[in-house]
């Protein structure tokens, strides 16, 4: 395979989404429904199984299961892979529903039912769509890790609460001084 058209091309895909110098996975999932039409539903799930991340196209939405214990960058950088394999269009794989419960069973609490859908894990994709959005996630990840802020990351309350009082505490001046 050729890397230094993979680049090339991931960098090009970059570029199409027309995202700030500065961004979190939230902005960049935003970018895709913009350029897909489709909606994305991230959820943060034990990914039991070795895969860190799966992405789930049903009924008009994309899912994006990421990792939940695991620190916030790596969730980002999962997020940011996973939704690669949508913007360069990678196909999924048939997954017979009575399978696609059973994987689903331990990260959805949903009766799927009948609902025909398609999933990618990791370790279905061809080499090439790996590098592909691995490539493309990597050169995001860039820009990502340079954001100050994230822009959609919810936190449990307790840690809202340490943020809260950490940045109160820095917000104060020093003792004796105004």
């Amino acid at each position: 395979m050729d890397q230094k058209l993979l680049y090339k091309q991931a960098a090009a895909r970059a570029r199409a989404l027309d995202l700030p110098p500065q961004f979190d996975a939230f902005v960049f999932c935003r970018a895709i429904e913009r350029s897909s039409g489709r909606p994305i539903v991230l959820r943060a799930a034990r990914m039991d199984g070795g895969a860190y991340g799966a992405w789930l196209p049903v009924s008009g939405t994309d899912f994006i299961f990421y990792e939940e214990d695991t620190s916030a960058f790596h969730q980002q950088q999962i997020i940011l892979h996973e939704g690669s394999h949508i913007v360069c269009a990678h196909r999924p794989t048939a997954i017979p529903d009575a399978e696609l419960v059973q994987l689903l069973a331990p990260l959805l609490r949903l009766d799927m039912g009948t609902v025909g859908a398609h999933m990618r894990l990791r370790h279905s994709y061809s080499a090439r769509e790996e590098q592909e959005a691995e490539i493309l996630a990597s050169l995001l990840l860039e820009r990502v890790a340079a954001a100050p802020v994230l822009s959609g990351w919810e936190l449990d309350p307790e840690a809202a609460a340490l943020i809260d009082r950490l940045r109160a505490s820095l917000e104060e001046s020093p003792r004796g001084t105004k």
